[in-house]
């Protein structure tokens, strides 16, 4: 059935080749005992535009059954002017600069460079118009529009972009009850709307429990307050509590009752004393992130009891360890979420990272995961889930002092997986694909969420234990208990790009094409070997019938000639 789901051309290849063999290998065309030669021909059929946008990621790493040919027959559009609006990759579309516009290649240009072009602005709302490159036309406009499809009190914004350019613009903040953006000018209107939720960023805290050093080269918390954590979704805010400021009470209340949503990381370090590490189980049970840098193993107080606290269990032990130059991580878990996003080749290398100290950690518990391990084999990063959160273990400070860390380019992104890497208590997304599931609302369950759809035609959806995916593109209010969120759902950009691909593109991927035969032509084929035949067996006797001739005329001859000469011979 049409949907609004990405075409996948390749899977849909596959799945047809997969029912093919599997019905041939069942005998269900024809049984073992028939006549090979008697037995009919299989093809696939393939009847589509053949967009360049459609995916065929199925067809790499199998190789297409050469008894299988696939008859390909080409849909012709006849308009061909196409735009579509694209939406920076990330949290959301709203910066804070001043209005501007500028023009790339859509062929040169990536999609990432244009976003951080078009993100050096400040008070705007950023977009992408691109142009397929077989349009027929450059003139187009944005307009934004409002829940029930109508357009906002703003006058649309024309822009020009020719084919196969793109333009990166930068447009006023939209007003507050927008919700989507729109296009118009071009042929083709199913994918003319971008979806976006138009929701101010929420304010959260961030606490450091621990003693902070005055100098800043010894300091953790100097490095971390030089990060910017914020997105269009949150604002970020650090907080300190040293140790010898009383109970830590002002997270918000006491510390036992500390929202994940308002406080979504807490840092710490040093001797926390037991009512203290009960109150961060707590938070942690609840959904919150603990991360606990271990201290030199010779301060003052011991961070042992500590650690066992926070790991439950009295055989954890905690050495320092005897650096002669320098450590490094030597083994790293990129399948963890916290990693995951540095796993690419230009991104995985961390030898130049150097620790000058670190402590060892011996009898971890089982339920501890070594993320990171130093190159003498001890747990650089150790993490534990504790309910619906997560506890890590630093083995080493990433203040200079200790080590290059907190100096290094890898050390914004980690943070920023500390804050957001699977998260069970996060916010929905801003943006989904259509047929990605929706997401949880802080980990509740989802029976208790009920999903509705605010954008034209409004209606509910129904609960999130029944519905498995987004359908449609549009905006979506998911609730649960006294909270709220907001999701919007678009059409995969790749649609857009209508742009026939060439036949050989799947020639190329090691498909086998070829026409399809159908009983009429069979049939057809046949008389005219049968006429073939006929005319060659026709063929034969008419030379036969010349050859008979040919004796009987030389008979004549031979008779005419042997009577003239006997007669010549009586008279002589």
């Amino acid at each position: 059935m049409p949907s609004w789901n990405g075409t996948d051309l390749g899977a849909a290849l596959r799945a047809a080749a997969d029912l093919v063999l599997n019905a041939q290998a069942a005998g269900g065309e024809a049984s073992s005992g028939a006549d090979p030669g008697t037995q009919p021909r299989t093809q696939i059929v393939l009847i589509s535009d053949l967009q360049s946008g459609a995916r065929l990621d199925g067809l790499q790493g199998s190789t297409w059954p050469t008894s299988l040919p696939v008859d390909v027959r080409r849909v012709t559009l006849a308009d061909r002017t196409n735009a579509w609006i694209t939406l920076p990759r990330g949290s959301g579309a709203i910066t804070e600069s001043v209005f501007d516009t500028e023009s790339t290649s859509s062929g040169s240009s990536s999609p990432d460079s244009a976003d951080k072009q078009a993100s050096d602005v400040e008070g705007a709302f950023r977009v992408r118009v691109m142009n397929s490159g077989n349009s027929e036309r450059a003139q187009f406009r944005l307009a934004w529009l409002k829940a029930d499809g109508q357009p906002a009190a703003v006058p649309p914004r024309s822009v020009q972009i020719p084919p196969g350019q793109s333009l990166a613009v930068r447009l006023p903040l939209p007003p507050d009850d927008a919700v989507a953006i729109e296009l118009s000018g071009d042929d083709h209107d199913f994918d003319n709307v971008r979806y976006f939720t138009n929701r101010p960023p929420r304010s959260q805290t961030v606490w450091f429990l621990g003693p902070d050093a005055t100098e800043p080269r010894d300091s953790l918390l100097h490095y971390l307050r030089q990060l910017s954590l914020d997105t269009a979704a949150r604002v970020i805010t650090f907080a300190h509590h040293a140790p010898d400021a009383g109970p830590p009470t002002g997270l918000a209340g006491p510390l036992v009752a500390a929202d994940p949503r308002s406080i979504p990381l807490i840092f710490a370090t040093g001797s926390i004393d037991q009512p203290t590490t009960e109150a961060l189980l707590a938070y942690v049970r609840g959904g919150g992130r603990l991360v606990y840098v271990i201290p030199a193993a010779d301060e003052p107080g011991g961070v042992q009891p500590t650690l066992r606290g926070l790991l439950a269990s009295d055989l954890v032990t905690v050495t320092e360890s005897q650096v002669s130059d320098y450590a490094m991580w030597a083994r790293i878990e990129f399948a963890h979420p916290l990693f995951a996003p540095l796993s690419g080749p230009e991104f995985n290398d961390f030898s130049r990272i150097r620790f000058w100290a670190h402590r060892n950690l011996s009898s971890l518990p089982e339920d501890c995961q070594t993320l990171v391990a130093f190159d003498d084999g001890s747990p650089a990063i150790v993490e534990r889930l504790v309910g619906q959160g997560r506890i890590w273990m630093f083995a080493s400070g990433w203040q200079p002092q200790e080590s290059q860390l907190a100096l290094s380019t890898k050390f914004i992104p980690l943070m920023f997986g500390l804050l957001d890497a699977g998260r069970l208590d996060a916010a929905a997304p801003e943006r989904l694909i259509v047929g990605e599931a929706f997401p949880g609302i802080m980990a509740a369950d989802p029976s208790a969420i009920e999903i509705e759809r605010i954008t034209r035609p409004a209606a509910p959806i129904g609960r999130l234990s029944a519905v498995e995916c987004s359908d449609s593109p549009g905006v979506y209010r998911l609730r649960s208990e006294g909270n709220e969120e907001q999701v919007a759902v678009n059409l995969r950009e790749s649609e857009s790009r209508i742009e026939p691909m060439a036949t050989d593109e799947l020639q190329r991927l090691g498909v086998v094409l070829g026409t399809l035969e159908t009983g009429q032509s069979t049939e057809q084929r046949e008389r005219q070997l049968r006429d073939l035949e006929l005319e060659s067996k026709q063929t034969l006797w008419r030379w036969l019938l010349v050859g008979v001739l040919a004796l009987l005329g030389l008979e004549t001859l031979i008779s005419g000639w042997v009577a003239r000469r006997g007669l010549i011979t009586s008279v002589g």
